[in-house]
């Protein structure tokens, strides 16, 4: 009896010890499961943080750039007045000087509070030194003249000074610059040097004086100004709805300039320092972010240059660069200049913006359309037509596999489900739920029944007007056009657009310049009116 009793405590011995392994089992389980949640708590915490941080830096840089930047277009209207003071200064001699004590002391009163006040706003001059290096980046080179003892590349003159609005270029100093070889000072002697010294004193101030009087051809349209006549009025009035909506779009101005040859203006030389200083006299683009663009082609120059704001810096000159070469050459070469101007533009657009003309923020469809469009004017459109309907079939197939396909969770490998529409809201964020609401982004979510770990995926809406909010980056924002002043024949319009997020209850509103209407059609045209842009000399050139 003993010897059974035994064996009874130690089977249920036995049995207590599997029951509390079984328990343990089940406890680790729970506890991994506890801190998969934890986890993905923790996950979302910091990427909320880490969104609040994000919105206060960009209020912060914001408010920022517009205490130094939002004065420039003033300050930059303000230069002529202190070029003019300044050559009133130096024209005045020592006779009237003496006749006239109390006005030159108002006029240097005048200029030195001048200084002063733009000292104050972070205004300061550029002022080049003879002998100094030639910079691009500060400095515009008007003419260029081989002078002797000089090095290829100093500067030799100094016209205008340029200045700087805090880190900004405002105006660049515009200066002559010396051609003249190294080796030239060594090719000839003391006498031949007094007779160059002679000769190049009196084409420099020739030269000079010709920079000084060189002017620009004039701005009639804010987007296609085509004095050479390369553009049908049918031609024009297509590139030109095609620059107006990328302004409208991005809020990029982009301008087309053709002219017969530069020495219509009194320019002789490279096209660089003429597109730069056309560019800056037209003011293109926005005074604070110089995100301007210019296409300048000189017809009889048989030159062309794509110029670039300087708020791009080098980032744009090899894709102009190779736009220029593999597009805009080749249909040059074959006089064909309308069809030229009209795919670099589109390729600017495209390499600037991301999206083709016209697909800023169309949806996926549309801008599939946009490619089937593209690739009909390529292949021709019969053999496109026939391949069509099987592409659209497997593009289907695809998106739809693509969206069902299985999904193995990353922590155990076990097979996830995914989580009907009335389950997904307590896994994803407010804003989230808001996009869903509007219907700009259908989301699906997976998730894995052993382990609970948890995946989001995000589906944009193909027909959709709501875009991306600044303030809390949900594609929650709806805008509303309201015309304030119609556009007309004479005259530009005016409209205010109310945007207001659905997520994060941001308001606020822009204001648009409408340009005025054409004879030709309703489409606009645009006033000779710009943002203030200026350029530092980047973009890219070619030839044919």
């Amino acid at each position: 009896m003993a010897d059974m009793k035994k064996d009874e405590i130690a089977e249920d011995q036995e049995l207590m010890g599997e029951d509390e392994g079984l328990e343990a089992e089940i406890l680790a389980d729970e506890i991994e499961v506890l801190r998969a949640e934890r986890d993905d708590m923790r996950d979302r915490f910091m990427r909320a943080l880490a969104d609040a941080e994000n919105i206060r830096k960009r209020g912060e840089r914001d408010r920022r750039e517009a205490e130094q930047y939002g004065g420039s277009k003033l300050a930059r209207d303000l230069l002529p007045v202190y070029d003019n003071l300044k050559r009133a200064l130096e024209a005045a001699g020592e006779e009237q000087r003496a006749a006239a004590k109390a006005l030159i002391e108002g006029i240097e009163l005048t200029m030195r509070e001048l200084i002063s006040v733009m000292g104050k706003h972070g205004l300061e001059p550029i002022v080049p030194e003879i002998g100094e290096a030639f910079d691009p980046q500060l400095h515009q080179a008007m003419f260029e003249a081989a002078l002797p003892d000089t090095k290829s590349g100093d500067i030799i003159q100094v016209m205008t000074e340029g200045f700087m609005l805090h880190d900004r270029l405002l105006r660049p100093a515009q200066v002559g610059v010396s051609s003249t070889p190294r080796s030239c000072s060594r090719l000839v002697d003391n006498r031949g040097k007094m007779r160059l010294h002679l000769i190049f004193a009196a084409l420099f101030f020739l030269l000079g004086h010709a920079a000084l009087a060189q002017n620009y051809p004039s701005r009639s349209d804010r987007y296609v100004n085509d004095h050479a006549g390369l553009l049908s009025t049918e031609q024009a009035d297509t590139l030109r709805k095609t620059l107006r909506e990328l302004e409208q779009a991005r809020n990029i101005e982009f301008t087309v300039v053709t002219i017969d040859q530069m020495s219509d203006y009194g320019h002789s030389g490279p096209i660089e320092p003429f597109a730069t200083g056309l560019f800056n006299r037209w003011g293109i683009g926005d005074a604070r972010r110089n995100d301007g663009l210019m296409l300048l082609v000189s017809r009889y120059d048989r030159e062309l240059r794509v110029e670039v704001g300087s708020g791009y810096g080098s980032s744009q000159n090899a894709a102009a660069k190779e736009i220029i070469d593999d597009v805009i050459v080749p249909y040059f070469k074959r006089d064909d200049y309308a069809g030229g101007i009209r795919q670099g533009v589109s390729e600017m657009i495209r390499s600037i913006t991301g999206r083709w003309p016209g697909e800023y923020d169309a949806s996926l469809p549309y801008r599939v359309g946009g490619w089937l469009q593209r690739a009909l004017d390529t292949v021709g459109d019969w053999a496109f037509l026939a391949l069509a309907p099987l592409g659209f079939v497997g593009y289907q197939v695809g998106k739809r596999w693509h969206r069902t396909r299985p999904r193995y969770c990353p922590v155990d490998g076990n097979r996830m489900v995914r989580t009907d529409e009335k389950g997904e809201d307590p896994f994803l964020k407010p804003g989230q739920i808001t996009e869903e609401r509007v219907g700009s982004v259908d989301y699906d979510v997976w998730r894995c029944q052993n382990c609970g770990h948890v995946k989001i995926e995000a589906y944009k809406a193909m027909f959709n007007s709501f875009g991306a909010c600044n303030s809390c980056g949900y594609r929650t924002l709806h805008g509303e056009t309201t015309v304030l002043a119609s556009a007309t024949y004479h005259s530009t319009g005016r409209e205010r657009v109310d945007y207001h997020c659905q997520n994060c209850d941001d308001r606020r509103q822009v204001f648009r310049v409408i340009p005025a209407r054409t004879r030709d059609d309703d489409s606009s045209s645009g006033g000779g009116s710009s943002g203030g842009g200026s350029s530092s000399g980047g973009g890219a050139s070619g030839s044919w």
